[in-house]
């Protein structure tokens, strides 16, 4: 599995009580009456959004078993809590807009959301901890969490704690205290400056590499853009959302985390990293 992320395959020992058969009927018949709650203004551009339904429920599928088994594999090898935080966008969630103007947002929660969320709590009763890691604003997060929309099925396994934007611009009081520091310092790493590589990335290096796949540091440090792009998308392993992982991963010693993002950047973490798992979405998004 070293060098590749991973890819949702774990011992059957470990979700022997889980039937994927049901599980699958579930995500299908969930799909049959997933725009039955649309309402009318947005019913149109739902419609085109997800003209293939039943492709999005095999997607769904392959979400739910690669995001449990990540969460069971670490529960297994670890006896505290497991904080399972999602990407909003594409992964969680998918933002349309009103038919008439294109003006008025309306968030849908991806329909295995809340068939997955039940399935953890059910194996890992009170260790489960549901979080939100996302380039959407705090401000945005905490409206969701005083007045739930779209997160409404995840209320009971959503903990604040771990619901984060990383967008500086709509900072609140429970953003980092040191976002700011941490997104410029990930996207200096991202500059197209070609000279200084070393000065650029590795203050970067330092905030990641607590959970880097220690195989892509050379590469990282070589600048080998063949490598990164087979592996990670190209040259996004500067995250700052990685970058939040990582110090929630250290501030949080009794926690084991699953991240679960569309980007590629995911990829980057170490698959073998005793209490961090990240599952890429980005075959699977929604």
């Amino acid at each position: 599995m070293s060098g590749e992320g991973f890819d949702g395959n774990v011992d059957p020992s470990l979700i022997q009580d889980v039937e994927f058969g049901e599980i699958d009927a579930a995500i299908d018949e969930a799909y049959k009456h997933f725009l039955d709650d649309i309402p009318d203004a947005y019913r149109r551009s739902a419609e085109s959004q997800w003209r293939d339904r039943e492709k999005q429920a095999e997607s769904d599928k392959q979400f739910f078993r690669n995001v449990y088994n990540a969460a069971m594999e670490l529960a297994e090898s670890n006896e505290g809590s497991i904080a399972v935080l999602f990407d909003i966008d594409d992964t969680l969630a998918k933002a349309i807009y009103d038919d008439e103007t294109g003006n008025e947002r309306l968030d849908v929660l991806r329909p295995v959301i809340p068939i997955l969320a039940n399935a953890l709590t059910e194996k890992l009763g009170d260790r489960l901890h549901i979080g939100l890691l996302t380039t959407r604003g705090q401000t945005h997060l905490d409206d969701e969490l005083a007045h739930p929309s779209y997160t409404t099925p995840l209320t009971e396994q959503m903990d604040p704690q771990f619901v984060i934007g990383t967008n500086t611009r709509y900072m609140t009081d429970r953003s980092p205290e040191n976002l700011e520091e941490l997104d410029h310092i990930t996207n200096r790493a991202r500059s197209w400056v070609a000279d200084n590589l070393i000065e650029r990335i590795a203050p970067a290096l330092n905030l990641i590499r607590p959970i880097l796949d220690p195989e892509l540091e050379p590469a990282i440090v070589e600048d080998d853009y063949a490598t990164l792009r087979d592996r990670i998308g190209g040259g996004v392993w500067a995250d700052v959302k990685l970058a939040v992982l990582a110090q929630l991963a250290e501030q949080h010693s009794d926690t084991a985390f699953v991240f679960v993002d569309d980007r590629e950047s995911v990829r980057a973490i170490n698959p073998n990293h005793s209490r961090v798992r990240g599952v890429c979405a980005y075959e699977t998004m929604f």
